[in-house]
């Protein structure tokens, strides 16, 4: 028996009519975009899996591909999963879709997996190429799939070919070499965004940060005709305001967008927030909210043009250092490649949305595979700080931070991700440690490009400034841990109705304050409500999902992830 496979439709995003090869996306290539048959030509050149890695390795853009043959199918992620694909593989028969939930749907009484729902909790996204769903398995970022067998009664195979991974090594330039070939690789890749743009209307997301602010002052250097710079918060916000100045500086459009807790109720309850979560992928990772509410209100009251692209700041830091990649232990005390800080690292920075330390002898094993798993050989890292961004790119960049794309395409925009481009990531891989840490090597960069009058936004500083001074001293870890409670304490009794977005707008206030402890933020909201709707049971708390998965635990190994 051949096998049968199943292209199950998924909406306004269901995949094109079964052919040799079914291929969406645009990609730069050969110094152009390609996209449309002009794509599913470049695809339908690779004979081989080699011959399909060396091409996947080499585009920047967006794209998901497949090829169905007799005995043999092929899936493709691009090197972020921008166009995810969801496959499950029964006995013969293989069910492919954009989303986790389409393949669900055609299985019979598809199941959770507990131990799944427990990563999702604590980390918002499951890892791997597995999804919240028994047998439903993601194509990852930056691999290509194959199953094949099924003729004459032999057992279907799948094989994970991975084609892109993010381990640095290292070139030895000045950091006036360095900064100079920054510039040449930024204006190159800005360059791309505004042929892709191709004269219609730049949106620009602009924050009081350096990425957004990098994308504003290459477009100002270009003369693109028309930027429209958008910023959102609660009104009067710093991150507002400051937005607001750099636009006004460049000579930009500026539109602000307030947000307030009621404007939160009403998107977050309202049919299109439901919609937008159907079809999100969310049986794999918490939708990107964010900017939910703003981009809502930008298109309701058509604020910004129809047909412009949105060009945001997405991994534009994420390769470069700073909080989350390099702390004291991790780059000034243990850089040296080691498993253990590697893995203390990745625990710390990213398991976190929840509290799991009652449940950690029984879950830490588990998550710690699973870490390991993904990085792969440790040898390759040339120390601590790259293995664990390589975790963070493939794992939280491409799973959470890129699906902003996905909120974008839902109210009609175009877009695109300028810092996505594999030539821009490509460089940060080769800048040392010592040029990197703290960021400074990008905020420098950006520093010197910026009007002398554009001020910098740097929240908590007076904080940061004291944890420099005492970091080498026996106050750090006390005072750490002193200043870690004080800052829960102020948050719990202020977190609802002052935060800067108010998205906790989202929550009557009662049920806010019955979970808030002062660590959880609206990622961790998201992930227990999607998990109460998805599991079907409403009453859900945090302990008993993490229960639940320590149950499981008893007596088995970690699944094999192939």
């Amino acid at each position: 028996m051949n096998m049968n496979v199943q292209i199950l439709p998924a909406g306004r995003h269901s995949l094109p009519a079964r052919q040799p090869d079914i291929v969406s996306g645009t990609v730069w290539h050969d110094d152009r975009f390609v996209t449309g048959s002009e794509l599913t030509s470049l695809f339908a050149r690779a004979s081989t899996v080699a011959d399909a890695s060396r091409l996947c390795f080499g585009l920047t853009g967006r794209f998901r591909w497949i090829r169905i043959q007799m005995d043999t199918v092929w899936m493709a992620a691009d090197h972020l999963q921008s166009m995810p694909l969801f496959y499950a593989v029964d006995g013969n028969n293989v069910r492919i879709s954009t989303t986790p939930g389409a393949v669900a749907a055609s299985m019979d009484d598809p199941q959770p997996d507990p131990l799944l729902a427990a990563e999702y909790l604590v980390l918002g996204y499951i890892t791997g190429n597995e999804t919240l769903m028994r047998h439903i398995r993601q194509v990852e970022p930056g691999t290509l799939v194959e199953i094949s067998g099924g003729r004459n009664d032999q057992p279907v195979r799948t094989t994970v070919h991975r084609y892109m991974n993010y381990a640095h090594t290292y070139r030895d330039a000045t950091r006036e070499q360095f900064t100079r070939e920054l510039d040449d690789v930024v204006t190159q890749t800005m360059e791309k965004a505004v042929r892709y743009a191709d004269g219609r209307p730049v949106i620009l997301p602009l924050s009081g940060g350096y990425d957004s602010r990098l994308i504003a002052l290459s477009l100002a250097r270009l003369n693109y005709p028309e930027v429209h710079c958008i910023s959102y918060g609660t009104k009067g916000s710093a991150e507002m305001n400051l937005s607001r100045q750099v636009a006004g500086e460049l000579g930009f459009r500026w539109t602000g967008v307030h947000y307030t807790k009621e404007k939160w109720r009403k998107w977050f309850h309202g049919a299109q927030r439901r919609a937008y979560y159907r079809k999100a992928s969310r049986e794999a990772r918490i939708p990107n909210i964010q900017e939910l509410a703003a981009f809502g209100e930008l298109k309701e009251n058509r604020l910004v043009p129809d047909h412009g692209v949105v060009m945001g700041g997405h991994l534009g830091d994420a390769l470069v250092g700073g909080k989350g990649i390099y702390d004291s232990y991790t780059y000034r005390e243990r850089p040296e490649t080691n498993p253990e800080t590697i893995i203390r690292h990745i625990l710390h920075y990213h398991y976190y949305l929840w509290d799991w330390s009652p449940y950690r002898a029984a879950l830490e094993p588990w998550f710690r595979k699973r870490i390991l798993d993904d990085l792969g050989d440790i040898d390759r890292y040339p120390d601590s700080p790259s293995a664990c961004e390589m975790w963070n790119i493939r794992e939280r960049q491409a799973r959470f931070i890129v699906t902003a794309g996905q909120l974008y395409d839902f109210f009609g925009y175009d877009f695109w991700m300028p810092f996505c481009d594999q030539d821009y990531l490509r460089f940060w891989l080769t800048v040392p440690l010592r040029y990197r840490h703290d960021k400074s090597l990008y905020t420098n960069y950006i520093d010197r490009l910026s009007p002398n009058r554009i001020a910098t936004y740097q929240p908590g500083k007076s904080v940061l400034a004291l944890r420099e001074a005492i970091r080498n001293t026996p106050l750090f870890s006390p005072a750490r841990s002193l200043y870690q409670k004080w800052d829960r304490h102020r948050k719990k009794q202020r977190e609802y109705h002052r935060h800067p977005m108010a998205w906790y707008g989202i929550m009557e206030p009662d049920d806010f304050n019955a979970l808030f402890t002062g660590r959880e933020n609206i990622n961790s909201f998201q992930s227990l409500e999607l998990l109460r709707t998805l599991l079907e049971n409403g009453y859900l708390s945090p302990d008993c999902i993490l229960r639940s998965a320590t149950g499981s635990l008893s007596g088995i190994e970690p699944a094999d992830r192939s």
